[in-house]
């Protein structure tokens, strides 16, 4: 009975929905299979330059750096292909898609990327920064 009482409980303390959680390298994959799919030209090369330049400084390790990149992969593909499928909303996804805070970011010659928030990330390989680097982007 009590097992019974305690299925019950966890059950009824379930959402009634469960939600979907994407990962960062997803979420910027997606909007870059999208904005591709919508031809937004140069600004989707910047993006992409500056949303790996992200996943591969805010990665741990050599391992997750590969697991997030392929994610972004798969994630950019999927999003061109349903978007492909749907051109009907790239005017909006385009409007959106320029309005990025990444395309603030700022990015200096030795690799390090400075987010709109003020967050330094630095290659995982550099121990300090370089006080000559010069801002790239």
């Amino acid at each position: 009975m009590r097992k019974l009482l305690f299925a019950l409980i966890m059950f009824l303390a379930l959402p009634a929905r469960a939600e979907i959680q994407y990962s960062e390298a997803e979420t910027l994959g997606g909007l870059a299979g999208m904005a591709a799919a919508c031809g937004v030209g140069n600004n989707g090369a910047i993006f992409n330059k500056l949303a790996k330049r992200y996943l591969i400084n805010s990665a741990l390790s050599d391992r997750i750096e590969k697991a997030e990149l392929e994610n972004y992969k798969r994630a950019k593909y999927n999003g061109y292909v349903n978007t492909k499928n749907n051109l009907e909303s790239c005017s909006e996804i385009v409007r959106e898609f320029d309005k990025q805070e990444i395309f603030k970011f700022q990015v200096y010659s030795d690799g390090t990327l400075i987010t709109t928030d003020g967050r330094i990330l630095m290659p995982r390989n550099l121990k300090m920064r370089d006080p000559n680097a010069k801002r790239i982007y």
